[in-house]
């Protein structure tokens, strides 16, 4: 008796582009992912769904919405992709290896060595584009997570989420800060005393507005005056102007200190030096991964220990 085996003409075109749909749960995102129109996204995917004789989207739903079997094809899939970019890197010229490198980056580096990182990043992968998001910790671990990020540059407070592995671009020491007309007195304050002025902080989502948090809390106390402000260098401004109390970088802000723009706010306890890493998924990477985050570990510019001003 013979048997005929249905021949499957699935691509690797294919394959990425049901990948990119599930991960941005869009059609139209996937289709500037894979550079074409959302029209032949659609018609990549039915062809997959036909070849295969299975349905991967329940269209059902307004939203995308995977079958069962799609999220089998769906870790195929992935395990695809990172082989072919392996090849391309292991076996291929750096050089002409392109794709797209999404990285999450905390505000101070963006403002400290960032540009010297892209700049190497460049050099050694010239048709790689870069895709930057700069933003808070918190919010980043969330897309890092979601997979629509690759690698985030953030302060993690010696603290990391299960299925994450980091590595150290060194420690940066922050302190309180203000300005010398809000009357804060030289002696060294403690959260009891720091909680009578207002307290100009990171939103909720970020990593360093936990610190701060916590050891208010140690102290058994809370803020109850709070100013958000999701921007370093507004907080700088606004405490300059006398409108509270906010936790800076020292060494960022050593002009404005010695300029008697803003004067340090000393505490106790103190708050130990701020742990800043390069976080990604454990597990198998895409190959630009470790790369990169060995040219961060390279270029970063926080020493182990940087001294108080």
């Amino acid at each position: 008796m013979i048997q005929y085996i249905k021949k499957i003409d699935m691509n690797f075109q294919q394959l990425e582009t049901f990948r990119w749909i599930v991960r941005l749960k869009s059609f139209g995102r996937a289709a500037i992912k894979v550079n074409s129109t959302q029209s032949t996204v659609s018609m990549r995917l039915a062809e997959l769904e036909k070849e295969l004789g299975i349905v991967l989207l329940d269209r059902t739903r307004r939203s995308v919405h995977v079958t069962p079997k799609g999220r089998d094809l769906l870790r195929y899939a992935e395990e695809i992709a990172l082989l072919v970019s392996e090849i391309r890197h292991n076996v291929g010229d750096a050089r002409t290896m392109s794709g797209t490198l999404r990285v999450g980056v905390a505000e101070l580096i963006a403002l400290t060595w960032l540009p010297q990182l892209v700049h190497a990043i460049k050099e050694t992968y010239p048709l790689v584009a870069v895709e930057l998001q700069i933003g808070l910790g918190g919010g980043m671990l969330e897309l890092l997570k979601a997979g629509e990020l690759d690698i985030v540059l953030m302060p993690n407070g010696n603290q990391l989420e299960a299925g994450m592995h980091a590595e150290s671009l060194g420690k940066v020491r922050f302190g309180f800060v203000t300005s010398r007309e809000l009357g804060v007195s030289a002696q060294p304050q403690t959260p009891s005393d720091l909680v009578k002025w207002p307290v100009i902080t990171h939103g909720a989502a970020s990593v360093l507005h936990g610190i701060l948090m916590d050891w208010c809390s140690d102290g058994g106390v809370q803020p109850t005056r709070i100013v958000t402000s999701n921007s370093m260098e507004a907080s700088a401004i606004l405490a300059a102007a006398g409108l509270g109390i906010t936790f800076l970088p020292l060494f960022y802000y050593e002009p404005w200190l010695k300029e008697g723009r803003l004067m340090r706010v000393l505490v106790s306890p103190s708050i130990p030096a701020i742990q800043f890493s390069a976080i990604f998924p454990q597990g198998r990477q895409t190959p630009f991964v470790d790369p990169i985050v060995r040219l961060a570990m390279q270029h970063s510019s926080f020493s182990e220990l940087v001294p108080s001003v």
